[in-house]
C-alpha cells in the first residue's frame, strides 16, 4: 500500500501493442475516481477515460461509443468500473466486442476478485491481464486463490514493506499493540464456533484416516482442493470466528483510549465494513475529532 501499484500499472501498458482499451476494475466507487485522476495526470493530452457503475449516468452508451471508436487514433483508451459492473452481463457482452489481442485487464485489489460472486470477470478473455494487490491471497480460500492464479499466472513482481522503506517509498514505522479482551458473550460464540469445528474436523479424519496427524488447516486445504462439502463447513465457521475478533466490542473502547492519549494532527483508521465505520465515525465525533470517510 503506498508503494506506486497504479503508476507501475499504467508503465506496463505502455508495453502492450497499439491500439487497446484496458479496463481497470476496482472494488469501491472511490477508487474508480482515483484510478482516474492518476490516468489524466500521466496522460494529460493522450488518453479517454470511461467509467462504468451503477449511479453512472448512461454508461453503456458511453462505453459501446469507445468500443466503436477506438482502432481510430492512437490515444490510451480505458474503462474505469467496479468489480460488482465488471462481473455482469451488460458491461461484458460489450467488452466481448474487443477482439482479444487489442484487450487489457487490470485487477486493483485483485484478491476481492476470486470470490464466488466476482470470480465471473474471469470470463474477460483479454491478451494483456495485470492483477495488483498488498495481499493477493484470500484466507481460508484455496478455491478463490486457485481461480486468481488460473487467470493471471504466477506471481511475476514482488516489492516488500523492507525494500520500499529502505527506498524510503514508505516511513519506517512501529507496531504498538492495543489487545483488549472478548466480552462473556463474544467468548461463548467464539467457544461454541470452535466446538463445532473440533466436530468438523473430526468428521473429517473419521472420513480419511490419512488426515489423522494433520492440523486443522491442513484437513481444510485437503477438503477445499476435494470439493468436500465438510471442508465448505469449516470455512464458514473458521470465517464466522474471525468476524467475531473482528468486530470485539471492547476495540471501540480501545480505539478511544487511543485518541485520548495520542497528540496525532491526523491519522488512519482501517474498518472491518461499513457498520464498523459508521461507529468509528460516530466515536471519534463524540471525542471532538473531524473524520472523514
Amino acid at each position: 500500500t503506498g508503494s506506486g501499484k497504479t503508476f507501475t500499472a499504467l508503465n506496463c501498458l505502455e508495453s502492450c501493442s497499439k491500439p487497446l482499451i484496458t479496463v481497470i476494475i476496482v472494488p469501491y466507487i472511490d477508487l474508480v475516481h482515483q484510478w482516474k485522476k492518476e490516468i489524466t495526470k500521466q496522460y494529460p493530452d493522450n488518453c479517454r477515460i470511461r467509467v462504468a457503475y451503477s449511479k453512472e449516468k448512461d454508461w453503456e452508451t458511453k462505453i459501446q461509443n469507445l468500443v466503436n471508436g477506438f482502432m481510430q487514433d492512437s490515444k490510451m483508451n480505458f474503462i474505469v468500473t467496479t468489480i460488482q459492473t465488471a462481473s455482469g452481463d451488460k458491461l461484458k457482452s460489450i467488452i466481448s466486442k474487443i477482439p482479444k489481442e487489442n484487450l487489457a485487464i487490470v485487477i486493483d485489489e485483485v484478491h476481492h476478485s476470486g470470490s464466488p460472486e466476482f470470480s465471473k470477470v474471469f470470463g474477460i478473455n483479454a491478451k494483456y491481464r495485470l492483477g495488483l494487490s498488498a495481499t493477493p491471497e484470500r484466507m481460508w480460500d484455496d478455491q478463490g486463490n486457485q481461480l486468481i492464479f488460473d487467470y493471471f499466472g504466477p506471481t511475476v513482481y514482488e516489492y516488500d514493506i523492507e525494500a520500499a522503506i529502505k527506498d524510503k517509498v514508505l516511513s519506517p514505522y512501529h507496531y504498538f499493540i492495543h489487545p483488549v479482551a472478548l466480552t462473556l458473550d463474544e467468548r461463548e460464540k467464539f467457544q461454541s464456533i470452535t466446538q463445532k469445528i473440533i466436530k468438523t474436523t473430526s468428521m473429517a479424519r473419521k472420513d480419511y484416516p490419512q488426515l489423522k496427524s494433520k492440523n486443522t488447516i491442513e484437513i481444510l486445504l485437503y477438503l477445499i482442493q476435494r470439493k468436500n462439502k465438510l471442508g465448505y463447513i469449516l470455512q464458514n465457521l473458521f470465517l464466522r470466528r474471525i468476524e467475531i475478533l473482528k468486530k470485539a466490542i471492547s476495540k471501540k473502547d480501545a480505539l478511544r483510549k487511543i485518541i485520548r492519549g495520542s497528540k496525532l494532527s491526523r491519522c488512519l483508521i482501517y474498518c472491518n465494513d461499513l457498520q464498523h465505520l459508521d461507529e468509528c465515525i460516530k466515536l471519534l465525533f463524540e471525542e471532538g475529532c473531524e473524520s472523514k470517510k
